[in-house]
């Protein structure tokens, strides 16, 4: 068993600590699908993919909100019938497409995401039942969101209504990530936070196939947007 750590101020430390406990360099690139060097590299501080800190953190039970902001306890509990502090999020099939939006369809759910239930209620004020988290791809909302990032949204009655603010949205067949502005009449711009993708206007009694599927609210579930 790995000593629990008392000071870890810094990423660098934290993701060493998940190395560790996974079993060391060698076993975490099997896990991850990843050489050493690369998570070498992540450790050092360049951009890890969601994906490699999710396969290693789920290995063993160490606290992704942990992990990134060091808030927390660094070994998440998996929730059970008599210890419920952590809920499980779905993570939906569909990818939130921030680029041209060539997405195909497939709303079903891919596994779960573990988040602390009292600093969702207590920081974000959010209702777990309410949520669900999607992976975004391309880049027309960067530097806000960045591909592969996950984002978690919500379905609320009060974030579904429409107003400013970034969505999941599906529009003619795609399902997009993008940030709304609401105009008088009806109308919508739609825009991403990237300058090389143009806005563009929708009038919403056109018969245009449109429709809010969740806000996003957080981004990796740590940061605000």
């Amino acid at each position: 068993m790995v000593k629990k750590p008392t000071n870890f101020d810094n990423y660098e430390s934290r993701f060493l600590y998940l190395i560790e406990t996974v079993g060391g360099w060698d076993k975490s690139a099997q896990i991850s699908s990843r050489s050493v060097p690369q998570l070498r590299r992540y450790a050092k501080g360049d951009d890890a993919p969601f994906s490699v800190l999710l396969k290693l953190s789920a290995t063993v039970g160490v606290s992704l909100q942990w992990l990134a902001t060091g808030e927390g306890e660094p070994n998440a509990t998996v929730p059970t019938a008599s210890n419920d502090s952590y809920v499980a999020i779905p993570v939906m099939k569909a990818k939130a497409s921030a680029g041209g939006g060539a997405v195909a369809i497939d709303e079903g759910q891919n596994g779960w995401l573990k988040f602390d239930r009292t600093w969702l209620h207590n920081t974000w004020h959010l209702n777990p039942a309410d949520l669900f988290t999607i992976p975004s791809v391309g880049e027309s909302m960067e530097p806000t969101i960045k591909a592969g990032e996950y984002l978690l949204a919500s379905r609320s009655e009060q974030h579904l209504k429409l107003a400013d603010g970034i969505y999941i949205i599906r529009l003619e067949g795609n399902i997009l990530v993008k940030r709304i502005q609401v105009l008088p009449g009806r109308k919508i711009i739609i825009s991403s936070d990237n300058p090389a993708y143009k806005p563009y206007e929708i009038k919403l009694d056109d018969g245009v196939d449109f429709d809010i599927l969740g806000k996003v609210v957080l981004v990796h579930g740590v940061r605000k947007v």
